[in-house]
């Protein structure tokens, strides 16, 4: 907001100014919404359905709605034809709302971010930017959302052409995953625990689990089991998916009791990927457990960085 505030007494102040209504201009806003990570979880397992707002002044459009995860991956590039005052200062900020689909009951607001309208530029950003965002506290970030922005003079947008695909290039690959076990597990509402299980994903549908196990005992199970995800991974770091880690404990209906995600990233060697004329075929053996099969796909082995995960616990508990 601005304001002028002039205090005097009715004789000094003089005439009324008429304060100029700002020209409009027509300009071409593209918004490239790319992915958003460590989404809130909205849904009893952990997960959300989000899609993305994008809102300046009167105008807004949204993305599709990815379901079943907090990591979504967009790659998608919103268009839309939008009036706004000059200079640019006067216009509102660029606003983007992430939101949880809902089916049976109101879409939950999941978070926001917002960009300065005059600090948009014509030009497409070779590296889109990690905006955090937040539910009301601008200090407290409730996860990011990856993402560019363009605002172009309408006649000169057609010019100017818009991507066909934001996405990036992308290696199918496999996922070794060595689940050795759980440790130090807590009873959840102090009640005592059945068998558990751990699934992984990077983001998508697609996922393994382990099997349900509560040997040798309820609070420290192992697994002993080797997994394998198919997964598209970027060529670039700065895209790369994560890998979202749950534990549930196995019932009649299943209860989450924990997560954990990890960047993608960190796995692979030297933040690259190795091409698959370059990998060896991979067999690999957890002691008590089973073989792993030969890997013909460019493969990345979770057991690098970090040989322990812990676990985020919903009431904020941590367990291993």
């Amino acid at each position: 907001m601005s304001f002028k505030l002039n205090v005097g007494t009715m004789g000094t102040l003089g005439a009324r100014v008429e304060i100029p209504k700002p020209n409009l201009k027509k300009f071409q806003l593209r918004a490239h919404i790319y992915q958003a990570k460590d989404l809130p979880s909205a849904d009893d397992d952990g997960r959300s359905d989000p899609y993305a707002v994008v809102r300046i002044g009167r105008f807004s459009s949204k993305t599709k709605t990815i379901e079943g995860t907090c990591f979504p991956l967009w790659y998608q590039t919103l268009v839309m034809d939008v009036e706004l005052p000059e200079p640019l200062n006067l216009a509102p900020n660029l606003n983007v709302m992430i939101w949880d689909w809902d089916q049976m009951s109101g879409d939950d607001f999941l978070g926001r971010f917002s960009v300065p309208t005059e600090k948009l530029r014509q030009e497409m950003s070779t590296e889109p930017t990690w905006y955090p965002i937040y539910l009301k506290n601008p200090e407290i970030t409730e996860g990011s959302v990856l993402a560019s922005f363009q605002l172009i003079p309408l006649e000169q947008a057609a010019s100017i052409p818009a991507p066909k695909s934001i996405e990036p290039e992308m290696i199918d690959s496999i996922l070794q995953i060595s689940s050795v076990g759980l440790r130090d597990l807590l009873p959840k509402n102090f009640l005592p625990l059945n068998s558990t299980y751990v699934e992984f994903d990077c983001g998508t549908k697609q996922s393994v689990k382990t099997k349900p196990t509560k040997q040798p005992n309820a609070l420290n199970p192992s697994h002993l089991e080797i997994l394998e995800l198919p997964v598209r991974v970027p060529k670039s770091p700065l895209f790369a998916p994560p890998v979202n880690i749950r534990v549930f404990e196995s019932g009649i209906i299943n209860t989450l009791i924990g997560t954990r995600s990890l960047s993608l990233a960190a796995f692979i060697e030297n933040s690259g990927i190795r091409l698959e004329a370059e990998l060896p075929k991979l067999v690999t053996e957890i002691p008590g457990g089973k073989y792993g099969k030969e890997i013909e796909k460019p493969s990345l082995n979770l057991n690098g960085p970090k040989d322990e995960v812990r676990i985020e616990m919903p009431d904020d508990r941590e367990h291993d």
